[in-house]
């Protein structure tokens, strides 16, 4: 069984210390429509977001030259989320800090 309480709180954990500075200066409720949106996710959809997020914010911390500047497509998961998952390398970093402040 998935712990996703404990997947959870090490995702937190990463996207707090990734978004330490741009949380400081973030006016509250500036994204609401954003988060309204996320409320809407099942829990298990909340977890696959969280976790592709997760891994995007790995990879652009640790980015190294020669290395794909996207995330590898994983076998286990469906096309069109490998798509998106690559698709976040894309996103400009203010957008994608965005994202992971909602």
């Amino acid at each position: 069984m998935i712990d996703y309480r404990l997947i959870s709180k090490t995702h937190f954990d990463e996207l707090d210390r990734y978004l330490a500075a741009d949380l400081a200066r973030e006016r509250f409720n500036s994204r609401s429509t954003a988060r309204q949106k996320l409320t809407r996710l099942t829990v298990y959809q909340f977890y696959e977001l969280s976790t592709d997020v997760y891994d995007e914010v790995v990879r652009r911390k640790s980015e190294e030259p020669g290395k794909a500047s996207f995330l590898p497509v994983r076998i286990g998961f469906h096309p069109k989320r490998n798509q998106a998952r690559q698709k976040l390398a894309t996103l400009p970093t203010s957008r994608f800090e965005d994202l992971c402040s909602d």
